[in-house]
């Protein structure tokens, strides 16, 4: 059983390994884009241009980025929309805190 276990383990082990004779050459930059989106904050993308080790990537700042959804201009909300809309649901809870308030008080009364 043991030798089963270490022959299985040998093989996986061993079909893990590839070696690369040359490194290959570099071709020339890449466009890069690396993006995070959330659903409840701002769109961030950057976009660059790789390179090789030695160089590093070259960040592009001047670049216009659309991005769709189901076919459509996606528009990010701005942070000034998302806190006004933070904003109007805290009103609505204070609003119905206090209607809810005033009922027992008014039960309470009589």
């Amino acid at each position: 059983m043991k030798l089963f276990l270490l022959l299985v383990l040998v093989a996986l082990l061993g079909s893990c390994i590839k070696e690369i004779d040359k490194v290959p050459a570099f071709e020339g930059p890449k466009l890069v884009v690396i993006s995070l989106i959330n659903p409840d904050s701002m769109v961030r993308v950057n976009v660059s241009l790789s390179g090789s080790n030695a160089q590093g990537a070259q960040f592009l700042n001047d670049v216009n980025v659309q991005l769709f959804e189901d076919g459509q201009l996606y528009t990010p909300r701005t942070n000034e929309a998302i806190q006004a809309e933070k904003d109007q649901l805290i009103a609505q809870r204070t609003e119905r805190r206090m209607v809810r308030l005033a009922k027992r008080m008014n039960k309470k009364s009589t």
